[in-house]
């Protein structure tokens, strides 16, 4: 009877921890989601999308949608890609708008010079052919003068087309802007929620750890080999709470002295003075 008690008290061990491992992978898994991207949750009135952690009667339940991360990551991304789009087509257009202009005022110039050049002939001497040349000046000046206005109307539309379009870019900059940071904003709003869920199971977990006393040291032993820092951290701290119950994971812990992560290796240090005080 002693060892089915045995049994049982190892295998809810093992849960537990197996327990601590996925709510730290998962969060592992939520904030490094797409690259450097930062992971977002919208908001969501379907019930069954959502998960509920109820640590104790006496703790809040912490809801999180995880399943409207990867949409909202994907929704950023979209965004982010929009924005880009977006801007190279208002510097496209900025250089666009840029080359009518110089070209609408090389057209003026252009207007002015036969101008000019109309009133030095007109001011010469009369002669013989005075009547002639004022004729043929005056044909091309007025081809010139309408030559010039089509082309004057033809950049000015475009310029206008250009200026509206400009208009709208920076609008849909703006609004892009807008949602990213919304976004944003709704990412670490969850992010909190989830650490604080991890926490908080994390707590709880180590409680009912310490409850089992020395049938605890084989399975968070192992938890030490962990590829997750934080589950390293957390099965260091509690084996240093079951103190001289813990001699047999004196040596693991020891081997975590150069752990990368400089809480873990901290962790192991205080676990041991509390298991060899």
């Amino acid at each position: 009877m002693v060892g089915r008690h045995n049994g049982l008290f190892v295998l809810a061990a093992y849960a537990i921890v197996l327990l601590v491992l996925g709510v730290s992978t998962r969060l592992a898994f939520v904030y490094y989601q797409n690259g450097s991207s930062t992971p977002i949750a919208l908001d969501s009135d379907s019930e069954n999308q959502r998960g509920v952690v109820s640590v104790t009667p006496a703790t809040k339940a912490i809801h999180y949608d995880y399943t409207a991360v990867a949409a909202a990551n994907e929704r950023l991304a979209i965004l982010q890609s929009n924005l880009e789009r977006t801007s190279n087509q208002l510097q496209e257009k900025s250089q666009q708008l840029n080359q009518r202009n110089a070209e609408c005022r090389a057209l003026e110039e252009k207007l002015d010079e036969s101008v000019a050049f109309a009133m030095e002939l007109l001011a010469q001497e009369p002669g013989a052919n005075r009547e002639e040349q004022t004729r043929g000046v005056k044909a091309k000046l007025e081809s010139d003068l309408t030559s010039l206005r089509k082309q004057l109307r033809e950049s000015q539309v475009l310029s206008d087309e250009y200026g509206e379009r400009l208009d709208e870019l920076r609008s849909d900059l703006m609004q892009a802007d807008l949602e990213i940071a919304s976004l944003r904003e709704r990412a670490e709003r969850e992010i909190a929620a989830l650490i604080g869920e991890r926490l908080a199971i994390e707590v709880a977990a180590g409680d009912a750890m310490l409850a089992f006393g020395e049938e605890a040291v084989v399975p968070l032993t192992l938890q030490l080999q962990s590829t997750q820092p934080e589950v390293r951290l957390w099965a260091a701290t509690v084996l240093g709470k079951l103190g001289l119950s813990a001699t047999a994971a004196i040596e693991p812990l020891n081997a975590l002295a150069n752990d990368p992560d400089a809480r873990v290796s901290d962790a192991a240090r205080r676990a041991l003075v509390q298991i060899e005080p």
